[in-house]
């Protein structure tokens, strides 16, 4: 009874390291921060003043962003004067406040009623890996710009 016992022991040893040695290991993914959610490119879909949408009242068209690693920024569209636009400026994602601080742009003229504007932060709303929606204030006006992944 005891050999039987051994050789039911060493079976067993065995075919929990066979089974244990074929097992496919699962790739992991790192965790994304918001700063690798932001780092790609943008196209505008919608834009909100004071919680209206206004989009139809946009002047440009096809307004992008793109935001890569580390800290490079641009931006580019068409102006109402059907002229192709690009700028160019930095980024840093803001932990704390949960928003991307920009710099090096300068405004862009989006309505006839709302002129140009501009911010040094936008403050975001939505994030994900398809979706970027930040606001900012200007003068006495809250935007809020709508994107989805290029």
């Amino acid at each position: 009874m005891s050999i039987t016992l051994k050789y039911g022991r060493l079976l067993f040893v065995l075919l929990l390291l066979v089974s244990l040695t074929n097992c496919s290991k699962e790739k992991v993914e790192p965790v994304r921060t918001p700063e690798d959610v932001i780092a790609t490119g943008w196209r505008l879909t919608q834009y909100l003043r004071n919680g209206v949408d206004e989009t139809s009242q946009l002047v440009i068209k096809n307004y992008e962003e793109s935001y890569a690693k580390p800290e490079a920024h641009s931006r580019s569209y068409v102006d109402e004067n059907n002229q192709a636009q690009s700028q160019t400026g930095t980024w840093k994602y803001d932990k704390e406040k949960n928003r991307i601080n920009v710099s090096g742009v300068s405004s862009v003229k989006i309505t006839r009623t709302t002129g140009s504007v501009s911010s040094s932060y936008y403050e975001i709303q939505k994030l994900d890996d398809q979706t970027l929606w930040y606001a900012f204030v200007n003068g006495s006006d809250r935007h809020e710009f709508r994107f989805v992944k290029k």
